[in-house]
């Protein structure tokens, strides 16, 4: 696992409005804006983004989706797959 400072982290995010840091002992993408700042895991903006896909695909069936089938790399171990998975619960997703 990559630790906040490590230097294989790309440098863009220093130009950006987000900032890589630790909380927790976990990394999480620090995310400021006009009006606020707030912290997010990976597994936040995952759920966050999975929430947004739902939504569309909603839209476009014009119906509910209630079930996706969403492919991980075969190199995501165990506990990345598993994080991805409670993503998806969290976005309403089976």
């Amino acid at each position: 696992m990559r630790h906040a400072n490590d230097i294989k982290i790309p440098s863009h995010h220093r130009h950006a409005s987000t900032k890589i840091i630790e909380q927790g002992g976990k990394r999480a993408i620090r995310l400021q804006t006009l009006k606020r700042t707030k912290n997010y895991t990976p597994e936040e903006l995952c759920a966050i983004i999975l929430t947004n896909v739902k939504i569309y695909a909603e839209a476009s069936l014009n119906g509910s989706v209630k079930s996706a089938v969403i492919a991980v790399p075969a190199a995501f171990t165990s506990s990345q797959r598993l994080s991805v998975k409670e993503a998806a619960q969290a976005a309403g997703l089976n």
